[in-house]
């Protein structure tokens, strides 16, 4: 992971696996991961790590596609790993809030 000393996008990362995790959480046992401080920050640790690997075969994927095809676009060749990881980052956040709001529509 790369991680650099930009506080903005690392607390962008931190928040985004909070949310993941406890949208997970509520939508499989319809309570959030709060039953104690150990459990909260474990549940929202182990979905940082997933979401992690999620990048990481993020940029697996995108390395094999950029080896084997010749982009016509100048802007997705100059793609880097921090920008990759902000895209699937705030995909993440924003299919989370998407999901939590679907299920617990007013239906």
């Amino acid at each position: 992971m790369v991680l650099k000393q930009d506080v903005y996008r690392n607390g962008f990362y931190a928040l985004t696996s909070l949310i993941f995790s406890n949208v997970r959480h509520h939508i499989q046992y319809d309570v959030f991961a709060t039953k104690s401080i150990g459990f909260f920050l474990g549940n929202w640790f182990i979905h940082y790590i997933a979401i992690c690997l999620l990048c990481a075969g993020t940029l697996a994927v995108y390395a094999f596609i950029r080896k084997r095809t010749a982009f016509e676009s100048e802007e997705l060749k100059e793609i880097d790993v921090e920008d990759l990881l902000l895209i699937v980052f705030s995909f993440v956040f924003s299919t989370s809030i998407a999901v939590f709001v679907i299920a617990n529509g007013p239906y």
